[in-house]
């Protein structure tokens, strides 16, 4: 095999070896195809950027990989070999043919209900696996993009474990994917219930293909509804129950949140139906209550403080929600039509933004 290819680069002790082909990359990650000497197949060679890393860090990620090593479950995709050189975690896994359920769901559109069952089971059997070590195993990163599929067998694998620890021990600012992050993920205090909410934004995204929170325009936005705990607008998308249940299970706070093994036993999960057979219902003309609005109120008091609200578009008005400001910031009165047209604008252009059957039912507001 060494003849046949050229070698960019080797393992330490010559069992793994790559070609230049790259098979996907990232901000911290570049994937080459790569080849198992011992085992003569095809494998995927990971590199992921450790920037600067102290040897403590080092030493604790070298510990936390050999972990990762050992662990063997159908649905983790499993880890055949990782050091650590040149400013680069290095790790061989199983090479998925399938790809991410990311890119898998965007080719196929509409998915039957037993599709995303079996997959929720797949993704639900592996974090309890990793959850029921000891010590527990938390992914951190747990998105439709670190998802593999196998193309031959349709099982899914969680991927991207390696990534998410090597990240973790040399990044102090890492932490996950904003629009599928738990609240508590900010505040550093997090155990594996934030891997249960990630995939509550999972099964919200194979039913809608729309990414979580989307209808937010910028991460103060978004922050401001994951730490509210304000569902994203795209479930009200979603006509299953049982499927909205599940979702809301997975979005409760932290103490309230259920284990994958107590998920693995709901009712969506554990019936079957003829609707199984029939793609996922998704309504596209949900008009949402409120519209999350973030402004700034630079021109009105000396620091540069921005505010985000949330605007209930059938019974709030510019003018009150003006007022609301004025007295809870002590603003003189004299800037109550400078600020409704501030607020106004900002709606307008949210309604904008709507499908034209939202925008016929919410309505442009006249300045």
């Amino acid at each position: 095999m060494d003849c046949d290819i050229t070698v960019a680069e080797r393992s330490p002790k010559g069992r793994f070896i790559r070609n230049k082909e790259e098979l996907g990359s990232g901000a911290q990650k570049q994937v080459y195809k790569a080849y198992d000497l011992e085992r003569g197949n095809e494998v995927a060679w990971n590199a992921v950027n450790l920037y600067t890393i102290s040897e403590k860090r080092r030493k604790r990620l070298t510990e936390e990989i050999t972990l990762i090593k050992m662990l063997d479950h159908p649905n983790v995709l499993k880890c055949r070999g990782a050091w650590v050189a040149a400013g680069q975690c290095i790790f061989i896994t199983d090479l998925c043919t399938g790809g991410s359920l990311k890119s898998y769901i965007r080719k196929i559109h509409s998915l039957r209900r037993r599709v995303i069952k079996n997959w929720c089971k797949g993704i639900l059997e592996g974090l309890n696996y990793l959850h029921t070590q000891n010590p527990p195993i938390i992914h951190r990163d747990i998105k439709c993009e670190n998802i593999l599929l196998d193309s031959t067998t349709g099982i899914v694998k969680i991927g991207d474990l390696g990534l998410s620890t090597a990240l973790s021990t040399s990044q102090r600012s890492f932490k996950g994917t904003p629009s599928f992050m738990a609240p508590e993920m900010y505040d550093d205090r997090y155990g594996p219930g934030v891997d249960i909410y990630s995939f509550g934004m999972c099964l919200l995204e194979m039913c809608t293909l729309e990414n979580p929170y989307s209808e937010c325009q910028n991460a103060m936005e978004l922050f401001q509804k994951v730490i509210n705990h304000k569902a994203p607008n795209a479930l009200l998308r979603i006509k299953d129950s049982q499927i909205v249940e599940l979702i809301k299970q997975c979005l409760l706070p932290a103490d309230s949140r259920p284990t994958a093994g107590e998920l693995l036993r709901s009712e969506f999960l554990n019936s079957e139906t003829k609707i199984d057979r029939e793609p996922v219902t998704v309504e596209d003309n949900i008009l949402p209550e409120s519209v999350t609005i973030s402004m700034s109120l630079a021109n009105y008091l000396q620091n540069s403080q921005i505010i985000s609200f949330d605007y209930f578009l059938k019974k709030d008005t510019p003018e009150g929600i003006a007022l609301e400001i004025i007295k809870e910031f002590q603003i003189h009165k004299a800037v109550l039509p400078q600020l409704i047209t501030q607020i106004t604008h900002l709606i307008n252009c949210k309604v904008r933004l709507m499908p034209q059957t939202h925008i016929q039912e919410a309505k442009l507001i006249e300045i």
